[in-house]
């Protein structure tokens, strides 16, 4: 059964001058709120600017906020006290936290989570895809035939899940589709496919997710029968992930150049691609969330640091602000996978790097 706790939260206003740790947005709802991580704290920005501190199981350690629901309940990972893991969390609207995996040994994430509270997610060392219901119950979602290792990573409020499954044919992932009642179904594969990886589902059922085609990741919409469609890069990219897809069909990610350097965008729903503006002197961009409205969060990088930024429908990008760098923390996660060190991207950290 999973673990419940109250822990309070500290709010700061966000001041995009002062100078900050490293920080992710990670999601946004329809009503403008958005959750993600700063200097490895989860974080809350509300809608008037305010920065709410989601507490982790463990203080000063590690904390990230992977989505919101529209209720305000976030889900995420936390990390655990003493060791180099992390669990699977839940934060309900007013702040009280729920360990997901209490006792386990495992490493652990919540990916997504829907309208009802029900949230998605995975294992590392045992390579569980799992449900986790909103009154505590855990369901090991079943993998494809011959499978061993499998993730979980969107779900919609019908209760449809998407994300990888091994099918013991010594691949590295299948992207599948799981029905409310657990049925496992692989989703279309695409000429010349390696690997694959479901990764949101919108309420219509279409996916969005990776394909890996000659070493190279590249963008997929499934439609509600599964049927693919590659979705492209920019000019010149070579590779490119989309995160997440709204009720209208446009979907986010990043397109990526040669040299590995990332642009966030946005696919239409017609599959148009589109880059999204930079903040003065960023790099690097990631377009991870999106809302109903069109709204896009993610972060650029300025002078080596990740920013949280909010990407408007007017074509305008803000920096949310973030918390202040910590001088000190209890670096487990400092000692774990490079993956680790930072907000789960879908498909980041799969059992033995299995993912695209």
């Amino acid at each position: 059964m999973a673990a419940a706790m109250f822990c309070g939260t500290a709010v700061a206003h966000a001041n995009p001058q002062a100078p900050i740790g490293r920080t992710w947005a990670s999601a946004i709802n329809n009503g403008g709120v958005a959750v993600g991580s700063s200097s490895e704290r989860a974080v809350r920005w509300e809608t008037d600017g305010r920065i709410t501190v989601l507490n982790g199981l463990y203080e000063p350690a590690g904390a990230y906020a992977n989505e919101v629901n529209e209720s305000g309940v976030v889900v995420g990972d936390s990390d655990v006290e003493h060791t180099v893991n992390f669990h699977a969390v839940r934060w309900s609207a007013s702040g009280q936290l729920t360990d997901l995996e209490p006792g386990s040994y495992d490493l652990s994430s919540a990916s997504d989570v829907n309208a009802s509270g029900d949230a998605v997610g995975w294992t590392w060392h045992d390579g569980e895809a799992l449900r986790w219901s909103l009154n505590g119950q855990r369901t090991v979602l079943p993998l494809l035939p011959g499978g061993d290792s499998g993730g979980g990573w969107g779900i919609n409020d019908d209760g449809y899940m998407t994300g990888w499954s091994d099918d013991g044919a010594g691949t590295r992932g299948r992207a599948v589709r799981w029905a409310p009642d657990g049925t496992v179904t692989r989703l279309g594969a695409v000429p010349g496919e390696e690997a694959s990886w479901g990764g949101d589902i919108n309420g219509s059922g279409t996916v969005v997710g990776t394909v890996t085609i000659s070493g190279q990741t590249q963008a997929v919409r499934w439609s509600p029968n599964g049927a693919p469609t590659m979705l492209g890069t920019l000019p010149g990219h070579v590779a490119a992930s989309p995160y997440r897809i709204n009720s209208g069909g446009v979907a986010v990610g990043t397109s990526t150049a040669a040299d590995g350097t990332g642009k966030a965008v946005r696919w239409d729903a017609n599959g148009t691609i589109t880059a999204l503006p930079l903040l003065l002197g960023s790099t690097h961009s990631n377009a991870v969330g999106i809302n109903s409205a069109g709204v896009i969060v993610g972060d650029v990088t300025i002078n080596g640091v990740p920013h949280a930024v909010r990407w408007n429908t007017d074509g305008t990008v803000v920096d949310l602000g973030g918390l202040p760098p910590r001088s000190a923390r209890a670096a487990a996660r400092g000692q774990s996978p490079s993956c680790f060190t930072g907000p789960r991207l879908p498909g980041t950290c799969p059992k033995h790097a299995l993912l695209p």
